[in-house]
């Protein structure tokens, strides 16, 4: 739109992509952002960069029929978009996401899922500064309450009845395949025997942490090969701690999920790395590549 009131021009640039709804939309420091029945996009007034192909499944399952309810909001603090979307009933109790983006480089974000308590449905997101200069995001929840997000006080959900529930945090990769280099390609590859797990934390002590190992033939299945659960207790001076991986089935793919439900504790996980075994698989291991004799790490 350009022109002075009232002689305005209207000019589309873009054909055939639109928005869901009105607070479907918005803007960051630096570009605009909407959605439609296909995921996210970034604006920069003339060309349109899709985020959301990442969680591509997660848009394709959506629930077409209140999707012009779709809300966002754009935090400045937190330099993310965050994305509620309804379910059928109109409710906003399960299909919570957050785009992240490091500082002034909001095309270089990645996807997380909020999951909040089942009582709370979020109706609408704000963020405001307060008279300390700090920013605050709030929402409104259909039971008349109002909620602060990423609260850096407190460790635990605080609900409406004043009880406290922990934070449930889930970090899960893909499946993925070993590779012969760092570029992530896949020509020399076998199956993955996982042999042991180190986990980098740092944060309150006797926190635990669960890693569920996961060996698949394919990249998406809904049944692993086989899997094994180890538990990682981080006690007073631990911050690196290794397991052994008990003996399981190997795959041509894995995957590694690490979950934290521990009330009143906050850390942050600073690094991951397995240790496996190659074998020989459907893509043979070529000489000079991975050596199926030495156990393998990635990070």
């Amino acid at each position: 739109v350009t022109g002075d009131n009232p002689d305005f021009r209207f000019d589309k640039i873009i054909k055939n992509i639109g928005c869901v709804g009105r607070r479907a939309a918005g803007e960051t420091r630096i570009v605009g952002y909407a959605i439609d029945r296909e995921g996210a996009r970034l604006y920069d007034l003339n060309n349109p960069t899709k985020i959301s192909e990442v969680i591509r499944d997660k848009f394709d399952a959506f629930d077409k029929g209140n999707i012009e309810l779709i809300h966002t909001v754009h935090s400045k603090s937190r330099n993310c978009v965050i994305v509620c979307v309804p379910d059928a009933n109109r409710d906003y109790t399960i299909n919570n996401f957050i785009y992240q983006y490091p500082i002034d480089d909001v095309y270089k974000g990645w996807w997380w899922q909020l999951d909040l308590p089942s009582s709370i449905n979020p109706q609408d997101f704000e963020e405001i500064e307060d008279v300390n200069g700090d920013a605050r995001i709030y929402f409104g929840g259909d039971d008349g309450m109002v909620y602060e997000l990423f609260d850096t006080t407190k460790k635990d959900w605080t609900l409406v009845d004043g009880t406290t529930s922990p934070i449930t945090t889930i970090f899960q990769t893909k499946y993925f395949r070993a590779s012969s280099d760092n570029e992530g390609t896949e020509d020399f590859t076998g199956r993955i025997q996982p042999r042991m797990i180190e986990l980098r934390y740092n944060g309150d002590q006797d926190n635990t942490f669960t890693v569920l190992v996961e060996t698949a033939n394919g990249a998406s299945q809904d049944v692993a090969v086989d899997n094994k659960t180890l538990t990682f207790l981080f006690r007073q001076t631990e911050g690196l701690l290794r397991l052994p991986v008990p003996a399981m089935q190997p795959g041509e793919y894995c995957r590694v999920t690490v979950t934290n439900s521990t009330a009143n504790k906050t850390g942050a996980i600073t690094g991951l790395r397995i240790l496996f075994q190659p074998r020989p698989g459907n893509f043979p291991i070529e000489s000079g590549q991975l050596n199926p004799s030495i156990p393998q790490i990635i990070e």
